[in-house]
Order: C-alpha cells, then sequence, then structure tokens
C-alpha cells in the first residue's frame, strides 16, 4: 500500500496537483504556500482554506482557519472530495485519484487491485475437463448421482489452486496421493480431502453461508411449490445424498453452527423441519440444541439412525448408503421421526413462499443507486419500491441505448453501439407499468424528428410546386425527392419493410418499445412483419435486407442499431421467445416480476416531482441528440484493468453456467458479455456528462462504472437463469406426447415403480406403455432414477 501511496505522491507533485485540480483558481503565494482560498466543502464566506507543503511529512496539506475539523494532508482532502473515510475507504480513495488525475501507475498497482476485489477471490481448475466424473467415481459409493453434482457444482480438482484474501495472493500444491473434491459458490470454495481428512475454504466465504440453499430456491421457483419437509444435516456430502433421495436437505458451517438469519425465511416455507445430524455424541447434542430454538415456532423432530445396522456400523446418512442398506428403510425412519403436528398457519406459509420466490428473482442491491451516475441517480429517487426502481432504471438504460448514435466501442475485434434489448416477465397488475416513464425520456427526440419531418414536407409542397412549373418549360428539371419520415420509436406490429425503412431514414437507430409482449408475438406469426431474423442480426449490428418480387422491392440496412424494450404476462413471453433454442432468447436481458403490487389509492395527487424530472430529462436528451447531427464520433475504451476484471467474471460466469445447465446456455452467457459492455458504454457516457458538457474523441471506462455493470449484470443473469430453467423444463415436456405429459404431471416429485404402476393404470396406460413411457421420461431428462425401483422428477 505504502508503495501506491508514494507513487500518487511522486507524480502529483507530492499532492499539489489534486489540490489544484479540485480548486482550479489556486494560486502559490511563495514557494511552499499557497494564497489563502474558499473551502470547497461548504458555503464559505471567506477564504481562510490555507494550503501549504509540509516539510516533515514531504506532501502538500490543508488547514481551514474558519473550520479546523477540516485539516490534514492531500488523502485527507481527497476524503473530504470523494465523500469517504480517510481510513477504511483508502485504497478507494487512491484508485480515484488516479482516475482522475490519469496517473500512469506501474504493474505493481494491478496486483494491489487484485488483493481488494471481492467479486473473483480463488481460482481452480479441474481434472479431465470438468473434474465431474472424477468427483462422481468417489461420490458414487454413497448413491450420489452425477446429475446431482453438476447441480451444486462438486467437482475434482488438479494439484494446485490460486486464492485472493485480502493482504496476499496464495498459490498451494497439493500432494501427489491428496485427492482434494471443490464444494464450489461463486465467490468461495470448499476443499476437501477424503483421505487424509482435511478441509479448508479459499476465498470469500460469508459468515452465514448455507449450503443447498440456492438450488432449493432454483427447484422451487420452477415447481412454484416447496416439498412438506426440509432437512437440515451435519455436511455437504449428506446433503448431497438426501437430495439424490429427493429430499430438500441443507447443511451449516458444522454441526456446531447457530442459525443464520438467512435460514430462518427458507424454513418458514416448510410444513416439516428434520434434523438430520451423526448420531454421535455432537451431532445428538447439537441436533438437541437446534430443536430447542426452533420447536416454539416450527414442525421440527430429530431423526437419529442406529448406531449399528446387521453388523455395519453407521454414523450419517451418507453412511448408511455406502453401507449398501435398503432405501426403503431409510425412507421409513425419516417417515416415524416426524412430527405431523400443524404449528404454521397455512396463510403464513403461502406469505413467505411469495417472499422466497422473490428472493430468487434478486433485485439490484439498495448500494448501487447512490453511486450511479447523478443524471440516472436522480431520476431513480423519485421510485421508493425496489422492483419498480430497477425495471424504470433498465428500461431507461435500453431507451437510452438508442439515443446516442455517434458512440461506439470494440468488443470481440468489432464496433458496437450501445443498443439493448431488454424484457421484463410478470403478472398482470405487478407493477411493470413505471417502465412508460422511460419511454419519455426519448420523447423529445420523437418530437424533435416529428417536427423535423413537418418543416421537410412543407419545403417538399413548395418545391413541387416550383418543379410543376419549371418541368413545363425544362423536362430535365430533377423531381424533388419525397422526405423520409423519421421516428425514433418503430410500432411493434409493423411490416418488415416499414421498419427497415423506419430504421434507414433514422440513420439506422430505432427503438421498439411494447408495454404488451404479445403485440411483438403476434407480429413475428405472419409472414409480412416476421422479422425475428432481422432481431437476432440487428443485436449484432449485422446487415438486413429485404427483396419482394412482387414490387421490384430491394432495401438494405447496413450497421442497424436497435434497441428493444417489451413487457408482458410469462405466457407472453414464452410465445415470443418459445425455447432456449431460440436465437432471441441469448439476446436479451431480463427481470422477472413475481409478487402483484397490492391496491393503491387511485384519486391520489400524482408525483408532480416525477413528470418535471422525466420532462426536463427528455429536453436534455432530446438536446443532445441534436448536438450529434454536428459532432464527431466518440469511442468507448476499456483500460485493461477493466478487461481483466470482465474476463474473470464471464469466466466463472461460463464454467459455472454451463456445468449447471449444459451447453444450451452458452450463447446466452457469451451475449450477456457483450450486454455488460453496453451497460458500461452508457455508463461512463453520463459519468462524463456530470461535468462535461459532451464527449470527447475518446472515453476510458472506469473501474467503478465497470464494477457496476458486472453487478447488474451478476443480478439479470439469475433472472436469466430463471427464465432458461422454464424454457428447458418447457422443451422437455414438448417432447412427450399428451398421454405421457397427463402422467408425468401427475406424478409426485419421488415415487416407486408401485405407485408408477397404479397411476398409469388409472390412467388407462397399459403395462407395457408404461414401460416405455418411463423410458422416455429418463431418456428425455425428465426423471432420474436414484434406485431400483425409484425414481425423481429432474427439478
Amino acid at each position: 500500500m505504502s508503495n501506491l501511496k508514494q507513487q500518487v505522491l511522486n507524480q502529483t507533485n507530492n499532492g499539489f496537483d489534486f489540490f489544484k485540480f479540485i480548486i482550479t483558481e489556486l494560486e502559490l503565494k511563495e514557494v511552499n504556500k499557497c494564497e489563502p482560498t474558499y473551502n470547497p466543502f461548504y458555503n464559505d464566506t471567506k477564504p481562510s482554506l490555507s494550503i501549504y507543503f509540509n516539510d516533515a511529512y514531504e506532501r502538500w496539506y490543508f488547514k481551514d482557519f474558519g473550520d479546523e475539523s477540516y485539516s490534514g494532508d492531500v488523502f485527507d482532502f481527497a476524503a473530504h472530495h470523494y465523500q469517504l473515510d480517510s481510513k477504511s475507504d483508502f485504497f478507494k480513495i487512491l484508485k480515484l485519484m488516479i482516475t482522475d488525475l490519469k496517473i500512469e501507475i506501474e504493474d505493481a498497482y494491478s496486483q494491489e487491485i487484485a488483493k481488494v476485489i471481492n467479486i473473483f477471490s480463488y481460482k481452480l481448475t479441474y481434472k479431465n475437463g470438468d473434474g465431474i466424473k472424477d468427483a462422481f467415481a468417489y461420490f458414487k459409493q454413497f448413491g450420489i448421482s452425477e446429475s446431482i453434482l453438476k447441480e451444486y457444482r462438486v467437482r475434482a480438482v488438479n494439484c494446485a489452486y490460486s486464492s485472493t484474501t485480502s493482504n496476499e495472493i496464495k498459490t498451494k500444491l497439493f500432494k501427489e496421493k491428496e485427492q482434494y473434491i471443490a464444494y464450489e459458490d461463486i465467490y468461495f470454495a470448499k476443499l476437501y480431502c477424503p483421505n487424509p481428512k482435511n478441509f479448508f475454504y479459499i476465498g470469500n466465504k460469508p459468515k452465514d453461508f448455507v449450503f443447498g440453499i440456492n438450488q432449493i430456491f432454483n427447484r422451487a421457483h420452477k415447481a412454484k411449490k416447496f416439498p412438506e419437509l426440509l432437512v437440515l444435516t451435519g455436511g455437504e456430502k449428506d446433503v448431497l445424498t438426501l437430495t439424490t433421495l429427493g429430499f430438500d436437505a441443507v447443511s451449516l458451517n458444522s454441526e456446531t453452527s447457530s442459525l443464520p438469519s438467512s435460514l430462518y425465511n427458507l424454513l418458514d416455507a416448510y410444513k416439516n423441519i428434520l434434523i438430520f445430524y451423526d448420531n454421535d455424541d455432537t451431532g445428538i447434542r447439537n441436533a438437541n440444541k437446534i430443536k430447542n430454538l426452533l420447536e416454539q415456532r416450527y414442525n421440527v423432530s430429530i431423526c437419529t439412525l442406529p448406531k449399528e445396522i446387521d453388523g455395519k456400523y453407521i454414523k450419517d446418512v451418507s453412511d448408511y448408503m455406502k453401507q449398501d442398506l435398503p432405501i426403503s428403510a431409510l425412507n421409513q425412519i425419516i417417515k416415524d421421526s416426524i412430527n405431523n403436528q400443524i404449528h404454521i398457519p397455512l396463510s403464513d406459509v403461502v406469505t413467505k413462499l411469495d417472499k422466497q420466490f422473490k428472493d430468487n428473482s434478486p433485485i439490484l442491491p439498495e448500494w448501487l443507486y447512490g453511486k450511479l451516475p447523478k443524471f440516472l441517480n436522480e431520476l431513480l429517487l423519485h421510485f421508493n419500491d425496489s422492483e419498480e426502481r430497477d425495471l424504470a432504471f433498465i428500461s431507461s438504460l435500453t431507451v437510452l441505448s438508442s439515443c446516442f448514435p455517434k458512440v461506439s466501442g470494440y468488443y470481440g475485434h468489432g464496433k458496437v453501439s450501445a443498443n439493448l434489448y431488454f424484457f421484463v416477465s410478470a403478472p398482470a397488475s405487478a407493477g411493470k407499468g413505471v417502465m412508460m416513464y422511460s419511454k419519455r425520456l426519448a420523447s423529445g427526440i420523437q418530437k424533435h424528428l416529428l417536427a423535423e419531418y413537418k418543416i421537410a414536407f412543407k419545403k417538399y409542397l413548395a418545391d413541387y410546386e416550383d418543379y410543376k412549373i419549371n418541368s413545363r418549360k425544362n423536362p430535365d428539371v430533377d423531381e424533388p425527392e419525397f422526405p423520409k419520415q423519421k421516428a425514433l420509436f418503430i410500432p411493434a406490429n409493423t411490416s418488415i419493410s416499414k421498419m427497415i425503412q423506419m430504421l434507414g431514414a433514422n440513420k439506422n437507430f430505432g427503438i421498439i418499445f411494447e408495454s404488451e409482449g404479445d403485440t411483438l408475438s403476434t407480429s413475428l406469426k405472419n409472414d409480412w412483419a416476421n422479422y425475428s431474423d432481422i432481431l437476432r442480426k440487428a443485436a449484432h449490428h449485422e446487415t438486413v435486407s429485404l427483396a419482394r418480387k412482387a414490387n421490384d422491392e430491394f432495401i438494405e440496412i447496413e450497421n442497424p442499431c436497435l434497441s428493444v424494450c417489451l413487457s408482458g404476462t410469462p405466457n407472453q413471453f414464452e410465445a415470443l421467445i418459445g425455447g432456449v433454442e431460440n436465437g432471441l432468447t441469448s439476446r436479451f436481458l431480463f427481470y422477472e416480476l413475481t409478487n402483484v403490487k397490492p391496491w393503491k389509492n387511485q384519486f391520489s395527487v400524482p408525483d408532480s416531482a416525477r413528470e418535471v424530472a422525466y420532462q426536463q430529462a427528455s429536453d436534455y436528451i432530446s438536446k443532445l441528440w441534436q448536438r450529434q447531427t454536428t459532432s464527431e464520433e466518440t469511442i468507448v475504451r476499456v483500460p485493461d484493468f477493466v478487461a481483466r476484471l470482465h474476463t474473470e467474471f464471464f469466466t466463472e460466469k461460463f464454467d459455472g453456467l454451463r456445468l449447471s445447465h449444459g451447453d444450451d446456455i452458452i450463447a446466452s452467457v457469451r451475449r450477456h458479455g457483450l450486454i455488460s459492455f453496453r451497460i458500461m458504454m452508457l455508463l461512463a457516457i453520463f459519468r462524463h456528462l456530470e461535468q462535461n458538457e459532451w464527449l470527447p474523441e475518446f472515453l476510458d471506462v472506469t473501474e467503478e462504472d465497470a464494477k457496476i455493470a458486472l453487478v447488474i449484470t451478476e443480478v439479470l443473469m439469475v433472472h436469466l437463469e430463471n427464465v432458461f430453467k422454464r424454457l428447458d423444463g418447457g422443451a422437455v415436456l414438448n417432447k412427450l406426447n399428451s398421454k405421457q405429459r397427463s402422467l408425468f404431471e401427475a406424478l409426485p416429485d419421488t415415487f416407486n415403480k408401485k405407485l408408477y404402476i397404479e397411476m398409469s393404470a388409472q390412467k388407462g396406460i397399459k403395462i407395457d406403455a408404461g414401460e416405455k413411457y418411463i423410458r422416455d421420461f429418463i431418456k428425455y431428462g425428465a426423471i432420474n432414477r436414484v434406485d431400483q425401483g425409484q425414481y425423481r422428477k429432474v427439478s
């Protein structure tokens, strides 16, 4: 840290340049002292701020004789300027000073940055590719399937790892005979060696981490329900074993851990809670301790396995499976352990369910809004509801992404503009109407283009009258060209040819903004408006063209720059996208609303401040648009350290999501990389315009805006996963015929062969046909065989 601090001092004349950067009128009175000046941090009425060189510390200092709380060295002064704490936020202050003064720091700075980046804190490599088969070689003895290992991101790792902490970057080599298994989360991993037994954590493990909780939310989100039973168990291996057997299970950091607050919201969703710890003294003691904590609120009970069965020692459920003992007997032990009294009112459970689904469709973090550029932040202060504010923000970015035709950047060796595609999936009355405020941001441009057209049309009429008169005398005189009507907003129900014409008239830029997704999906079903191909190409600025034989018509637009902002119900969304194979899926940002908003007073006074703010914003954006007609192009650049940040983030996402969802999600991950850069471009634009009237020839993305863009992407990729799971699940069911589908939907989450035969007979399905159906269910990935005659639906 001291080396970096000294580099900043060396390159700023011992701090004087930063004082001059903030107080531009600052003047030297003597070699080591400035003329008294006004304090920029409050409404100073007298020039009582003294800025001087401190010989003892070899840097410039400041002291306000009107308010002596303002005193210290240049870094304390910077802390006041950035409104940060000079001690706890010192590294951030240094980074902001470096960015603002454009200081060149040697490569050691990038290592310093690596020490404090919390997003990417460890790196692993895996055995034989993804490490799944090598992990399965160990876990199969406990009855744990490969699909469960993929779902929970459990992999065998190679002989080394690297981990970044707040103090240093560590690396470790394992001994040749040691086989380590990684239980991975995004921010940390637990490394476990079965023989000799050993484990440790790398990365940044949250204090209240609960293993298995995310996977439970994912399954519940797809099924739109929780099962009746949740099992609290003592370790990751037991969670995997119980999940393979068809139970929802989680484990804490250890059997001696207290219950984190995050777990209580999950517990509220279940009818029964079962504590299934080891049957040794520690396990039994802590199981009773947790039961005492929970039993006043939940239907909680303890399951304890016998220490010996048929002469075989049993410690936990994984040991039970390893000894190849009957699953039916284990299920009976669990069933007999459950206390079936109902303590929680059903209404309370339903309320908690809604909360869980909301938690699994996360909102953007609160702190992010305070970090946004001023233009965006001031608009979003008018929204109190978190989800409504998210929608207003992302839809605003989408609309604004088509308002800067002279701004571009380079991504993947190609030149791209900032255009975004965004879809909000929500039930009726869920609050998606706030998106209409975003449309207002470009309404000033729309009015300007209409006014331009009216002027051009009047001129055309006058010129045409002159042409009629002159053409009688001179047949060779040119007929005036009919003006093209420009419009930034393109109706979703327009024809292909009209859409391309409108894009061309407006210099290749345009926005499709529809509050009902079926307007677009209906259009895509018509031959005259089936422009799904155009949407896919325009997302990457590929040339779009149209040739019609009837009118000898040929239209071509190079470098189309289209933005799309849509909202609709889940059914409208699925009608538009179809399935994961549709290329449109990977080109959209998604946001899911799951809760219906409560009734509001429909006669309350409108928020006039919000109306005024959006009107002023619209006027401002219109002026920026008009200025671009005479301005030069701006190229948004990504500094090397931002490129590394982006690469590390999406390498992690690529590996993790591919492991969880297979190759079908790869295109979405790759294109979200491009989308995140486009968000960086928009943030860079408005960050620069905070203190400048217009954009320079080159504009660099700051580290802060890069991180903001990646946090936005991180949250929206959770929504992408939810959408992907729903579409992928639908794709599986679409492979089944009507009888198969009817039977599949009637089956419980877990079932045995006897129950399956009984339910098949109830549906009028013969035994031979039923045998074929269950083979098809397994083939299409709809169910897994967890044991002989035991099956579980794939969540």
